[in-house]
C-alpha cells in the first residue's frame, strides 16, 4: 500500500508539469485572458467538452462558465500549487504508514 500511495503521491506532483506550462504560457499571451477563452483558442476540443456538459442543465451551465470565467494564468497556476500540496500530503502520509510497520 505504502508504494502504491507513494507512486500516487508522485504522480500529483509531477503530473501537472504540462498545467504549470499552461499557466506560464496564459501569462504570455496575455495575463487577463479568461480560461474559457484560452480553452476556446489553444485547445478546441476541450472546450467542445465543457460546452457539452454545461448544456446538461442551468446549474452546470452557471458552475462551468463560473470556473472558465476566472483568469487562465491564476486557474491553472492555483490548480498546479494544489496538486502539488495533495501529493505532498500523501507522500508525508505514505512515509507515516511506513513508520508505523
Amino acid at each position: 500500500m505504502k508504494q502504491v500511495l507513494t507512486h500516487l503521491g508522485y504522480l500529483f506532483i509531477w503530473g501537472d508539469v504540462w498545467i504549470l506550462i499552461m499557466g506560464i504560457h496564459a501569462l504570455f499571451v496575455s495575463p487577463e485572458i479568461t480560461a474559457l477563452s484560452y480553452l476556446e483558442i489553444y485547445f478546441s476540443l476541450l472546450y467542445q467538452v465543457f460546452m457539452w456538459v454545461s448544456s446538461w442543465s442551468e446549474f452546470l451551465k452557471w458552475w462551468v462558465l463560473l470556473l472558465l470565467g476566472f483568469p487562465a494564468a491564476l486557474l491553472f497556476i492555483t490548480r498546479f500549487i494544489l496538486s502539488s500540496l495533495v501529493g505532498v500530503w500523501i507522500l508525508k502520509f505514505a512515509n507515516q504508514m511506513a513508520a508505523k510497520s
